[in-house]
């Protein structure tokens, strides 16, 4: 049978499907509003995170762009794949940089 999970702080609930039928109308009108409204916050936050891709995420890394908590929330939607690409361009230039000075230093001796 299919079970409702609803978790709380400090509590489990658990409804099967025949149990939520049951329950006053107005609470399930109710429910499925605030389900819809979730679901587009998601597929928001989704599209803005779709939009932000590692060359933002780059240029952020390199502090050409202002963090803030949108920025922060973005980051934390984004494409698992994007954020991995960001950070690796971010690296390698890090990790060219570091090679270029070292060998200037090498050089100048």
């Amino acid at each position: 049978m299919n079970e409702i999970v609803i978790k709380q702080s400090g509590c489990v609930m658990v409804l099967y499907k025949n149990e939520l039928y049951q329950l006053p109308q107005d609470i399930l009108v109710k429910a499925l509003k605030r389900g819809k409204g979730l679901q587009r916050i998601q597929a928001v936050a989704k599209r803005e995170a779709k939009d932000f891709d590692r060359w933002q995420l780059y240029e952020t890394l390199k502090g050409n762009r202002f963090v803030d908590d949108d920025i922060i929330n973005t980051v934390e939607v984004m494409d698992i794949g994007e954020l991995r690409e960001g950070l690796l361009e971010y690296l390698i230039v890090k990790q060219r940089q570091c090679k270029t000075v070292g060998a200037r230093v090498t050089y100048n001796k």
